[in-house]
């Protein structure tokens, strides 16, 4: 399997990449390298390590939801803090 994998984050170590989007042929993973860390109430974070976590995106739809979004919010504000 092949993917294709972006990381965002503020420049420098990998370690301040915290976000980042995975293409696979069925779908994309939009992951935290901290995301155990984030608040997720609707828990839509998968993984099952010890700090990063991912949301599976299937269509077009799921981008449009509020706990994505109230994922991604928690992301950038831990990002900022940091």
């Amino acid at each position: 399997m092949r993917t294709v994998t972006v990381w965002f984050g503020r420049p420098g170590k990998l370690k301040e990449r915290t976000v980042y989007i995975a293409a696979f042929s069925s779908h994309i993973n939009v992951g935290f390298l901290y995301g155990a860390e984030l608040p997720d109430p609707d828990r839509i974070l998968k993984g099952a390590g010890k700090q990063m976590r991912h949301v599976q995106i299937k269509s077009p739809e799921d981008l449009d939801s509020a706990p994505l979004a109230a994922v991604l919010k928690a992301a950038r504000i831990a990002l900022v803090s940091n």
